[in-house]
């Protein structure tokens, strides 16, 4: 079994770390760590551990001295702990930095005043880095993390215009070029498990070995026998492309187009920004079409997914009647009886009819070039599941009721 301490556990990126240890099978014991514990009871804990994960940090006190305190003495503290207790040197220490201030402050030595926070985390570095003779180590400085969990109007510009979208405040960039590099807060994670997974690799090979990997200075990410490098899923994008992509993000639940899903970080974009509606509006009205057919309810739609939408059909009623040039289509029923009829416009020997009792899960594909129409043979309402192609735009609808006529 395996026994880990978190400091900082009850942070954005603490907590989602923490609730990944806990699904871990051979873990054990999971201990929180705050730099307000008894000393006594810090020593006690790290007594107890195969590893330590520090992200604890000071970013807003109320006075400039707790950043030193809170930042570079609390990480002195736990290493002094952690190298004068129980087999010091054979449990790992994970250090994460969830600021790309360092990386800015490690090259201008004349901006203490300006920034005395990246200071107080630079001088934390070097407390580890200190140790690295002596000490498994893996030192992470992370870029701007996001994802559902993250505190609006804090620290996460992504964050704040998640949080405002959801109120209907549309954002906007200050400095819309300047660009910053991003990662989901899942691979975060990730790489925090991988590197815990390398070192209990690296152990069961030998548990005596200690291997020191020395970096040349304390800008490099890499420590002793661990490394952790590039944080994987990281882009670097623009704060315009951010603000568009959640605005956009926002205007799905209101008939808009789906951002393209296929990029990872507009994904996970988009996912961040759900995480931030309010659980009371997580069902909302859908754009719905109402006419004497029935009606056509719009799901979802995007240029690089297509338009999924709902149709129903009155009694006795036909929907349809048309055929597309570019556009296919495909059809499930969903409720009651309907038959689906596809006819070529030029060929009439390529001529198919299916008829569909639902529950029958079947779907019929609609290519180019055929007349289709739905008609409702039941005694009741009928509802077909449908997709498009590509998603309705009135001004090139690609929909015609016979070879020279457009509607």
């Amino acid at each position: 079994m395996f026994n880990i301490a978190v400091t900082g556990a009850d942070g954005f990126i603490g907590a989602h770390l923490f609730a990944a240890l806990s699904e871990l099978p051979y873990m054990d014991t999971i201990f929180k760590i705050k730099h307000t514990d008894d000393p006594g009871h810090i020593q006690w804990v790290l007594d107890q551990v195969d590893a330590v994960f520090h992200l604890a940090g000071v970013n807003r006190p109320k006075n400039k001295d707790e950043f030193i305190s809170g930042n570079e003495g609390f990480t002195r503290q736990l290493l002094d702990m952690l190298l004068d207790g129980i087999n010091p040197s054979k449990r790992p220490f994970f250090y994460l930095a969830s600021t790309e201030q360092l990386n800015e402050f490690s090259n201008d030595s004349n901006c203490y005043e300006d920034n005395i926070y990246a200071h107080s985390k630079m001088c934390a570095e070097y407390a580890l880095y200190e140790k690295r003779n002596i000490l498994y180590h893996v030192r992470a400085r992370l870029p701007h993390v996001f994802g559902p969990g993250c505190k609006p109007h804090y620290n996460s510009v992504i964050a704040t215009f998640c949080h405002n979208a959801t109120q209907g405040v549309s954002g906007v960039a200050d400095n819309p070029n300047k660009c910053i590099k991003i990662v989901h807060i899942h691979y975060v994670i990730q790489n925090a498990l991988d590197c815990l997974a390398d070192y209990r690799a690296f152990m069961r090979k030998d548990p005596y070995a200690f291997v020191p990997d020395i970096p040349d200075d304390i800008n490099s990410s890499r420590g002793c026998a661990l490394y952790w490098g590039e944080t994987s899923g990281a882009v670097t994008v623009s704060l315009q492309e951010i603000v568009d992509t959640i605005n956009a993000c926002a205007k799905v639940r209101d008939g808009g187009q789906l951002p393209d899903v296929s990029v990872p970080w507009i994904r996970d974009m988009y996912s961040t920004f759900l995480s931030y509606v309010p659980e009371l509006e997580y069902m909302y009205v859908p754009k719905l079409i109402t006419d004497g057919r029935g009606s056509l309810v719009q799901i979802l739609g995007s240029e690089n997914i297509g338009q999924w939408y709902i149709v129903t059909l009155n009694k006795d009623v036909v929907r349809g009647d048309h055929y597309h040039k570019r556009k296919v289509e495909k059809f499930i029923v969903l409720q009651g009886d309907v038959t689906i009829e596809l006819n070529h416009i030029d060929k009439p020997e390529l001529c198919r009819s299916f008829v569909m009792v639902a529950p029958c899960y079947r779907v019929v594909d609609v290519p180019p070039d055929y007349m289709h129409r739905l008609i409702n043979n039941g005694r009741g309402l009928a509802t077909v599941l449908c997709w498009a192609s590509e998603p309705f735009d009135k001004n090139n609808q690609d929909t015609y009721r016979s070879q020279d006529q457009c509607y």
